[in-house]
């Protein structure tokens, strides 16, 4: 299979190396950094129009203060979790 693959130049899905090693760092590195303002305000809206408690929502994200909040966990999940929380007040 592998050798057709090669010998005809068919592309595969399961190639591992489709994305570098280097691609991979950096988008570890953007995951691990911390939020910026926009973020910051975005939260502090969406926190205010679902009337979530700022004590409960940083329990929830196991964190001191929104500034401490990592590109990763904004994406996967405090912004889904609020979002969600919109939904369900419409």
């Amino acid at each position: 299979k592998y050798l057709l693959w090669r010998t005809f130049a068919i592309p595969s899905n399961d190639d591992p190396d489709q994305v570098s090693s280097d691609e991979i760092i950096e988008a570890e590195k953007i995951a691990k950094k911390p939020i910026d303002e926009t973020h910051i305000a975005f939260l502090k809206r969406m926190i205010q129009e679902t009337e979530t408690d700022i004590d409960q929502f940083l329990t929830f994200m196991d964190l001191k203060k929104l500034e401490d909040m990592t590109v990763e966990q904004f994406t996967n999940k405090a912004k889904p979790a609020l979002e969600k929380k919109r939904g369900k007040k419409k």
